[in-house]
């Protein structure tokens, strides 16, 4: 979730310094009626220029479509898995996080079973679906293929959805991440689970639920 505060913080701050700077640029360019007609389109205080670079900021994250509620995170909560490989949840969590107009939700559920931990994540982007939500999960936008003795890691797809593993053969841990119907990320880590048990793990998280919930 930093991420994405990183990104609205980033991208609005360059909107602002652009809206502030294009009056000063323009006025040193052009003649003196030029100027007026397009300082009618420039803010005239820094509240009004946050507001015009938080409009635009928005128009790029969403698009054309229409503006999408993340799901609420109590719901995502019902959606953990009770089990991950073998292990069972011990607690859970969940927030929605919402900022200019933009709003995200994520629960977490914490499992553990002897010495064997794991964590599994669901984020929803709402709307910052498709390119952002890729963007976020920054191994979504490369091919990865890398083995050595030890550690394997790879990107690759799973029922049409584009996923990630890398594992630790020597301490047997994993981390898992699916981005679900170009919406939901998933992010599983595990400490003590075989490699070939990597799918097993995909298979509970229960992707199918998720398709009904694009609908309400």
């Amino acid at each position: 979730m930093n991420f994405f505060f990183r990104l609205t913080i980033i991208t609005t701050l360059s909107f602002f310094l652009f809206a502030c700077g294009g009056s000063e640029e323009k006025s040193a360019t052009s003649s003196s009626t030029s100027e007026s007609s397009s300082n009618a389109d420039q803010p005239e205080s820094p509240e009004e220029a946050m507001k015009m670079a938080t409009e635009e900021m928005q128009k790029v994250f969403k698009g054309d479509g229409a503006e999408v509620e993340p799901v609420n995170f109590r719901v995502l909560k019902e959606l953990l898995p009770e089990n991950i490989a073998g292990i069972s949840r011990t607690s859970s969590e969940g927030q929605k996080i919402g900022m200019m107009g933009i709003k995200m939700s994520n629960a977490e559920g914490k499992y553990q079973a002897g010495d064997r931990r794991a964590t599994v994540k669901i984020t929803d982007g709402g709307s910052l679906s498709g390119p952002i939500t890729q963007a976020a999960a920054t191994w979504s936008l490369a091919e990865i293929d890398r083995e050595s003795d030890s550690e394997i890691e790879q990107t690759f797809t799973y029922r049409d959805f584009k996923a990630y593993k890398k594992y630790n053969r020597n301490t047997q841990r994993a981390q898992i991440s699916l981005i679900g119907y170009g919406r939901f990320i998933f992010d599983v880590s595990i400490e003590g689970i075989e490699e070939g048990e990597i799918e097993t793990v995909l298979e509970e998280l229960n992707l199918s639920a998720f398709e009904s919930l694009l609908e309400e």
